[in-house]
């Protein structure tokens, strides 16, 4: 375990100075702790020096297709790579949403018009980034926040649904640079007894991705608990939000398999207590096989759509006693869903999933379009056959564009007692503008287990994460994307009326949720106030409806 925690001596900023109201300052002398000295350039310089040149001024990813700095090589590759996640992960003026970019109207949106006549401005873009390349780098970046009180955020895969790994008027520290995956047969947690066995692990780093440890994991013949998403950092916010993915109902979530951070890092969320360099995970035996089955079934009409979605509630709790787990989506003219038995046989599809595939297909208002059942090698195999039928042709979730989410948990008990009211709550989301209803089926099973760490308990009870998205073009207005953003967390008081001693997964919520410090955190929000206050206490690391952002500094 790397992590650099942070004590007394580290100072935050709540009013952003920039560089070019306050370029004379050269030290800190504000009396207000809430308030930030901007650097000199001098001592930006010198900063940068300490650090081997790896102090960066984000330049916007789509500033070549400007006229005033065209450059046709760089905008042709901005303009056939921008929904790509994997580029986009490199870009220092980029992050994987392009909302998260702007400031209000204010940024450099890749848009023809704009393009030929606007202006690029950096928007939300930090003023500075520090590429680390090395431990040192970050220590020395946090060191020199902390003396100017300036806000610094963290920034890995930069999937933020909630835009924290970029801030107009903050230094980032970027980790992408620290990447190795190393494994150990004979891995011992510090502190344990001599004579404790050790366990089977993989030791990553801030800039190591899923892609890539997933697929070193297949050449080690082990998997790991990881996201999804390939291009999610692998010791970043994701497992210090608690971290869910395909294999989570078997081995728990991936902040239940990281014995080797801090308890509040386990759960308490991202860029909120340090900087986490990298991130030791216990590993399992390959599977012997994977049995996936992908399944599409057409709705003739609304009242057939809450029809099967009411049967197919009513088997998660029978699925998930067998081992099942995957992801679904819920259109008005689809339900669809890819789900996986882990070291699982064929034979299991007919007895787990044989009586709901009868119905579906006895019913005049249904058809089966898919129905796939196949055996896969490996969970490396079937993950990315799970990506094609979920991402399409490309094989790869597209980024690039503006979204914002909001999230609830469902516990199985509210799946067993009422799945038709859930089943109407769901009908009632897509009627309130929701195109589409993600589920993420990676509960129950081991993620029921009690752990000692600071992942909502909420989760112990839950089958589904279900995630309502809603998006908007550029060049939509301000009053626009407010209506939008309202309509998405008013469709999900649909789902928090029903489940309400339920919450939302923190990494995936709404960024306007209500109580969001009961909805993210549950009972443990009060003991991770509680550090928040010890470790940084002046509120160095500050993001959106984090641990401490309820907290005065004054």
């Amino acid at each position: 375990m790397a992590l650099l925690l942070l004590f007394s001596t580290i100072f935050s900023i709540s009013n952003f100075i920039s560089s070019a109201q306050n370029t004379n300052a050269s030290a800190c002398k504000c009396s207000n702790p809430s308030e930030s000295c901007w650097p000199s350039a001098d001592a930006w310089k010198a900063l940068n020096s300490s650090i081997a040149g790896r102090l960066l001024v984000p330049i916007p990813a789509a500033l070549p297709c400007y006229k005033d700095t065209f450059d046709n090589a760089s905008c042709s590759i901005a303009m056939s790579r921008w929904s790509d996640p994997s580029w986009r992960i490199d870009q220092a003026g980029a992050v994987q949403y392009a909302n998260w970019e702007l400031l209000g109207e204010d940024g450099c949106p890749l848009n023809t018009t704009a393009a030929k006549n606007g202006q690029c401005r950096r928007g939300n873009l930090p003023e500075y980034s520090v590429r680390a390349a090395t431990a040192g780098d970050v220590q020395a970046a946090v060191r020199f926040a902390a003396k100017y009180r300036l806000k610094l955020k963290v920034r890995g895969g930069a999937h933020s649904y909630h835009g924290q790994s970029t801030e107009a008027g903050s230094m980032v520290v970027w980790t992408r640079d620290l990447r190795n995956i190393s494994f150990s047969d004979d891995f011992r947690p510090a502190g344990c007894n001599a004579g404790q066995r050790g366990q089977s692990a993989v030791k990553v780093h801030a800039g190591d991705v899923w892609e890539d440890v997933y697929r070193a994991a297949d050449t080690r013949k082990v998997v790991v608990v990881g996201a999804m998403s390939g291009t999610v950092a692998a010791a970043g916010g994701y497992v210090q939000g608690g971290g869910h993915g395909p294999i989570s109902h078997m081995f728990g979530l991936a902040a239940d398999n990281n014995q080797d951070l801090f308890w509040a890092l386990r759960g308490g969320g991202g860029g909120t207590f340090g900087v986490v360099v990298s991130a030791t995970y216990r590993t399992f035996p390959a599977f012997s096989r994977v049995i996936g089955t992908f399944v599409s079934i057409i709705p003739a009409n609304a009242p057939s759509l809450l029809e099967v979605t009411r049967h197919f509630i009513e088997i998660q709790g029978a699925l998930s006693d067998e081992n099942w787990a995957g992801y679904f989506e819920i259109r008005r003219e689809r339900l669809f869903f890819g789900y996986l038995i882990p070291n699982g046989e064929a034979s299991q599809v007919n007895e787990t999933l044989g009586g709901f595939l009868s119905y579906v297909r006895q019913q005049q208002g249904l058809t089966i379009q898919v129905a796939n059942v196949k055996e896969f090698p490996s969970f490396l195999v079937w993950r990315q056959a799970a990506s094609c039928a979920f991402f399409g042709a490309q094989c790869v979730e597209s980024t690039g564009h503006n979204l914002q989410i909001a999230s609830r948990l469902i516990p199985r008990e509210t799946m067993e007692k009422s799945p038709m009211e859930l089943a109407q709550a769901l009908v009632n989301v897509l009627d309130n503008g929701i195109g589409r209803i993600i589920g993420c089926f990676v509960a129950g099973g081991k993620v029921a287990e009690e752990q000692d760490n600071a992942v909502n308990p909420v989760w112990r009870k839950a089958l589904w994460q279900l995630v309502l998205p809603t998006s908007w073009l550029e060049g939509t207005s301000l009053m626009e994307q407010d209506v939008k953003t309202k309509a998405l967390t008013h469709a999900n008081s649909l789902l928090r009326d029903l489940t309400q001693e339920s919450g939302a997964y923190l990494n995936e919520a709404d960024f306007n949720e209500p109580n969001w410090q009961e909805s993210f955190f549950g009972v443990n929000f009060e003991r991770l106030k509680s550090i928040k206050k010890v470790v940084d206490p002046n509120k160095l690391f500050r993001c959106h409806n984090c641990v401490g952002d309820d907290i005065n500094v004054c």
